[in-house]
């Protein structure tokens, strides 16, 4: 499967199941992993599968399968993934957008740029009230988790 199939195949995806989503990934992922796909692509890549999520009809959609390989996609730190996650939760976050950004969040040192911007992302998403309840609440739980990390260090 070539580069533009893959953008074609997860730009026409209209899967909503998580584990039939995770085989649809899982398949993604092994195509990607016999391209040597430059960082403009990956990029892109993360950016399509950002808005994938974003189309999903419920906030609560989640595919462990997406998370780690868009993890893989960036495991360099090479693109520029943090910026695009950031987008996405700004123009419409979800559960699992949630959960991405806590899993950065998790690992970025306390003096982040990026830290500070997460941070900023989660409290404005559980105070907006265009956002679904349950993904502000969510919004709420790791907002205050990511600060109680703090005070505990």
């Amino acid at each position: 499967m070539s580069y533009e199939e893959i953008i074609s195949k997860i730009q026409t995806c209209s899967i909503t199941d998580g584990d039939e989503f995770d085989l649809f990934i899982d398949d993604i992922a092994v195509a990607v992993a016999e391209l040597n796909l430059s960082v403009s692509q990956r990029e892109h890549l993360i950016e399509q599968l950002l808005f994938h999520v974003e189309r999903q009809p419920d906030p609560e959609f989640t595919s462990w399968s997406l998370i780690h390989f868009i993890e893989w996609l960036d495991e360099d730190n090479s693109t520029n993934y943090n910026t695009q996650l950031l987008k996405s939760l700004k123009r419409k976050p979800t559960c699992l957008t949630l959960l991405l950004a806590n899993r950065i969040l998790n690992v970025l040192d306390d003096t982040s740029a990026d830290k500070i911007s997460f941070l900023t992302a989660l409290k404005e998403i559980a105070s907006d009230s265009n956002v679904d309840q349950l993904v502000r609440n969510e919004a709420k739980e790791l907002y205050e988790y990511q600060l109680s990390k703090k005070t505990e260090d």
